[in-house]
């Protein structure tokens, strides 16, 4: 991209486009401009000057964790008074 270009986008942005967003400014250089550069080159050219900031980067929708080292922690506790099964006494 020629410097001229470079300097030429950058201060339309600056200027006139500052609160649109890159795929807009993207539409409107092609549009009124004149100015057919790719889009990833335009938010390329924009965040190496500043002027957009980079998303960032996502993480796992779900972090996998360790299973708790706990012998029986699923066995069912009975708090009842019935005699479930024969011979035991009441507690």
């Amino acid at each position: 991209m020629p410097w001229a270009v470079v300097e030429q986008v950058l201060s339309l942005y600056r200027e006139k486009y500052f609160d649109f967003s890159v795929r807009h400014f993207h539409e409107k250089l092609r549009e009124e401009h004149g100015i057919t550069y790719s889009y990833t080159c335009i938010k390329r050219l924009l965040q190496g000057a500043g002027l957009v900031v980079r998303a960032r980067k996502t993480r796992a929708h779900r972090r996998k964790r360790e299973r708790r080292p706990m012998a029986g922690m699923l066995m069912h506790i009975d708090a009842s008074s019935h005699r479930w099964l024969g011979g035991e006494p009441v507690a």
